[in-house]
């Protein structure tokens, strides 16, 4: 009540002040009746609530963090480490390369350069495995996780945990994980929920059947098409699911599928130009089928059949589409059985059917897809003497083993075209470069640079310029401006200097160090 007439003024009845002033020893005197009844009713509350105990939350106790195990990282590991993170957009590779020395070292983070990393991978700046980042922060970095969502790593879980109990796009890549080592395994893990998977689940799961694709999962993908083929108004997930299974079946050359697609495809090879002939009729009239076959050619059984036909003003352009579509599909090891002899070599066979100009674009598109797709390095030799666009050359190139790629492209280097369109060249798993071949990618990239000498590289070329530090051949250093400034006009040396190769040669002595932790 005293502090409630405090703030309610005191211009009414004046309490009697004097019981409260002898329990708190004090005479109540004061200038004003105001002034001691504030002072008084202060006084009171500190004096009501000393001594008792503020109420507690019923918060769980924090977990503790378990004792590291492992040694810190020593100082010429750290700095390294502030070099790479002294850049305002880090070098991703590099920053890989030394937490990937740094865990084979079994070295971990110190307590106060844990945040820092953490933050900076969270927003971006490089990317790092998770797995290896996770292995340099000791246990007090994975502890931190709970206080902060960006400093999270997901559990350890195994491909086959995540697959029983991830989210759908964490489930099939588990999967997916579990395809490139067990094949047999994926599967038996699939057909087991098969039947409880949504279309949705079903159209994306299938995606991961891809890697190890065999015989043994035959009898699984043919169930899988016999269903879809009996439904009589499929949706549209189940048409494209039909499309992707006929597609698996055509990649496995012991499927029955593919027997009856060569079966009756032997008829299109009979003549020497039998095949492009009918396949590119652009006439307004129906694209003449042998009377024999069954309806797995004709023309009103093409939709059930699973693959999309393109937008075409006439029938037969319709169909040559859809038999385009069949040829980049089936399985390359059974293109032989096609030919008349067996030795015969499909791409110069099919090219010299295309007479027309575009007939030899539609050839060149269906052998393009069956090298990419199949990954077939053998037709790879063959079939680069007719691209003469030489945007087409990066994923074919890819196919071949690095000693076969830096050969052709050293030989010819003016068709290589943009160096940001040859990424396959410092991929991950790209081998190291040799000399010879560093000193042509690092003229070309000069050459790259003079064409905006006043700013640096960007989009592709400039990733490709700061991931090459990766597999560029370390005797570079010393050559690296004797071969580029002698070709730059001297008003521009300086800039070249600033903006190529002092960066460059900065990174090549940080993965020196790197190298020799």
């Amino acid at each position: 009540m005293l502090v409630e007439a405090a703030l309610l003024g005191t211009a009414r009845r004046m309490p009697d002040l004097t019981p409260l002033a002898t329990e708190l020893g004090l005479s109540g005197e004061g200038s004003t009746p105001e002034s001691r009844l504030l002072e008084l009713a202060a006084l009171a509350t500190n004096y009501r609530w000393a001594g008792d105990e503020p109420a507690r939350l019923p918060l769980p106790p924090l977990p503790v963090c378990l004792p590291e195990t492992q040694a810190y990282m020593p100082d010429a590991a750290l700095r390294i480490l502030d070099q790479l993170l002294a850049d305002k957009e880090p070098n991703r590779r590099l920053v890989g390369q030394w937490t990937r020395k740094c865990r084979e070292r079994g070295w971990i983070l110190p307590p106060d350069r844990l945040t820092t990393l953490l933050s900076r991978r969270k927003q971006g700046e490089f990317e790092v495995d998770p797995v290896e980042v996770k292995a340099i922060m000791g246990n007090r970095g994975v502890w931190l996780g709970q206080f902060n969502p960006d400093w999270a790593f997901e559990p350890d879980l195994t491909p086959e945990e995540e697959w029983h109990e991830g989210r759908r796009t964490v489930r099939d890549l588990a999967l997916y994980a579990i395809r490139k080592t067990d094949p047999a395994r994926a599967l038996a893990l699939l057909a087991q929920t098969w039947p409880t998977e949504s279309l949705k689940e079903r159209k994306s799961l299938l995606n991961t059947m891809l890697p190890g694709l065999s015989e043994a999962d035959i009898p699984f993908l043919e169930g899988v098409r016999a269903e879809l083929v009996s439904v009589k108004k499929p949706k549209p997930l189940q048409t494209e699911m039909l499309m992707h299974v006929t597609e698996l079946l055509l990649a496995i050359p012991e499927s029955a599928l593919v027997a009856e697609v060569v079966g009756q495809l032997r008829a299109y090879f009979k003549t020497p130009t039998g095949l492009l002939n009918k396949l590119m009729q652009k006439i307004d009239k129906r694209l003449e089928l042998p009377t024999r076959f069954d309806h797995f050619l004709e023309p009103k059984y093409i939709e059930s059949f699973g693959f999309d036909a393109l937008e075409s003003h006439t029938e037969a352009e319709r169909i040559s589409s859809w038999f385009v579509s069949l040829l980049m599909r089936l399985h390359p090891v059974v293109w032989p059985l096609l030919l008349d002899d067996p030795q015969t070599r499909p791409v110069p066979f099919l090219m010299r059917q295309a007479i027309f100009k575009d007939e030899h674009e539609v050839v060149l598109r269906v052998l393009e897809e069956i090298v990419v797709n199949f990954k077939r390095a053998d037709w790879v030799a063959d079939l680069l003497p007719y691209k003469t666009d030489v945007k087409d050359w990066p994923k074919l190139l890819a196919l071949l083993p690095a000693d076969e790629q830096h050969a052709l492209i050293l030989r010819e280097f003016s068709l290589t075209g943009q160096l940001g369109e040859h990424q396959y060249l410092t991929a991950e798993e790209a081998a190291p470069w040799s000399l010879p071949f560093s000193e042509a990618i690092w003229t070309n990239l000069g050459e790259s640079w003079m064409k905006s000498p006043y700013q640096p590289l960007h989009g592709a070329e400039r990733q490709f310029f700061r991931d090459a530090v990766a597999v560029v051949h370390p005797q570079l250093t010393p050559k690296a401006e004797a071969l580029l400034l002698p070709n730059i006009p001297e008003a521009h040396q300086h800039g070249c200097r600033e903006k190529l190769i002092n960066p460059f040669l900065r990174w090549l002595d940080l993965r020196e160090q790197i190298e020799n932790l």
